[in-house]
């Protein structure tokens, strides 16, 4: 693992079509693509699903991109990016942390190295699911792929033209 800076974020994050909120909105790191995403996945959990299939559907997601940037959405100005092997620990830190988050100062956000994916893992996730939101249709072709061979019980949502 290793960390990258607020200025170097927002390099990727721009890169990637993806806006941070402004701090007058008082939102902390509040991420949304600048254009509606293309595909919008909810996966649900049942309260028996947590902790395990949650950590099994978080690492066949981690698969789909090589590497991942894990931004916490208030109290920090760096963010943590996780590597191949790496995101098995990514899994386990995201695991531990859930019992914690339970307002939106505690949500995390991971964004894949290529910006056209990045999931909201927020306090509301054991009620509400888990976001992913995507800028590509092939990429979201490809998670659902992997979402439908362990059986995970989802949502779609297409973009509106």
């Amino acid at each position: 693992m290793s960390e990258i800076n607020q200025e170097q974020l927002r390099k990727i994050l721009a890169e990637a079509g993806i806006s941070i909120a402004g701090s007058e909105l008082d939102a902390g790191n509040e991420l949304s693509y600048r254009n509606d995403p293309e595909r919008i996945i909810v996966v649900y959990f049942d309260e028996s699903d947590i902790p395990d299939e949650l950590g099994k559907t978080l690492e066949q997601i981690f698969s789909v991109e090589s590497c991942w940037i894990l931004v916490p959405r208030e109290g920090s100005d760096s963010a943590s990016v996780f590597e191949g092997q790496e995101t098995s620990s990514l899994v386990k830190q995201l695991i531990a942390h859930l019992p914690k988050m339970k307002h939106v100062g505690e949500d995390l956000y991971l964004i894949g190295k290529s910006g056209k994916v990045f999931i909201s893992f927020d306090h509301h996730l054991p009620e509400e699911g888990l976001g992913i939101f995507l800028s590509d249709v092939e990429m979201a072709s490809a998670l659902l792929n992997v979402l439908n061979e362990i059986g995970a019980e989802l949502e779609l949502f297409a973009k509106k033209d």
